[in-house]
């Protein structure tokens, strides 16, 4: 009876290389989503994974987190806000560390992209990333109120001045460590900047923001946030 329950189950859906305009290049991505056996996406929404500077979408605690969200049905999408060649000068010279713009604009094009996507139309969109990733998501996550419905920063690099903060729209979740007290303190200082009733914060037991992403309780968190969009 088991085997026959285990073969009954959908397999695991495979990544998708898939590449999004961006101006002058294209930013390439990998897009895991179920369909059905007709081709229609049977997903109820979809997490833009943002990768900043000194990240790339192969990142392991990225993928960690993406298993989450896969396994209740959430497609993802995790993308490379910077090319190769980007990537390459970051690493000699710090050259986009802190090129927040740029990301953002990449960012926005991205969920741009996911809501013109014929199979993906009508998805919740969410947005999770790390670092320079979440400054951009929430820049991003500003510019389009209309389009994403939920925003996760883990361990991010979060200007609490920022103008944006005030115009997300959308529930956002701030991951840390619990032993990270400056990032702690700084995500509780850009909550108090949002909207009333939006913003919380998490404080993970695993010790470092890093951590959070490999399945510990700053993963469930995620997890969790992730299910709550296909309500919205």
């Amino acid at each position: 009876m088991a085997n026959g329950a285990q073969a009954s189950r959908p397999a695991p859906a495979q990544p998708q290389l898939i590449r999004i305009p961006a101006g002058a290049v294209s930013l390439a991505g990998d897009l895991t989503m179920r369909a059905t056996a007709m081709g229609v996406v049977s997903a109820s929404g979809i997490v833009l994974f943002a990768q900043g500077a000194g990240s790339t979408r192969m990142s392991p605690h990225s993928c960690a987190i993406a298993a989450s969200p896969q396994a209740r049905g959430i497609a993802t999408l995790l993308v490379d806000l910077l090319t190769p060649a980007e990537q390459l000068a970051e690493v000699r010279e710090h050259s986009h560390r802190f090129d927040i713009p740029l990301m953002a604009d990449r960012l926005v094009m991205a969920i741009d992209w996911i809501a013109a996507h014929q199979s993906m139309r009508g998805l919740a969109i969410g947005v999770m990333g790390a670092g320079t990733g979440a400054a951009a998501e929430v820049m991003a996550a500003a510019r389009r109120t209309g389009s994403v419905h939920a925003v996760v920063c883990r361990g991010g690099e979060i200007d609490p001045e920022v103008p944006a903060l005030g115009e997300v729209g959308c529930p956002m979740l701030l991951l840390a460590g619990e032993r990270d007290s400056a990032i702690i303190e700084q995500n509780n200082d850009a909550a108090a900047r949002m909207r009333p009733g939006l913003a919380r914060v998490v404080a993970s037991a695993s010790g470092s923001a890093e951590c959070t992403a490999g399945g510990g309780s700053g993963a469930s968190a995620a997890g969790s946030t992730a299910s709550g969009w296909r309500s919205r």
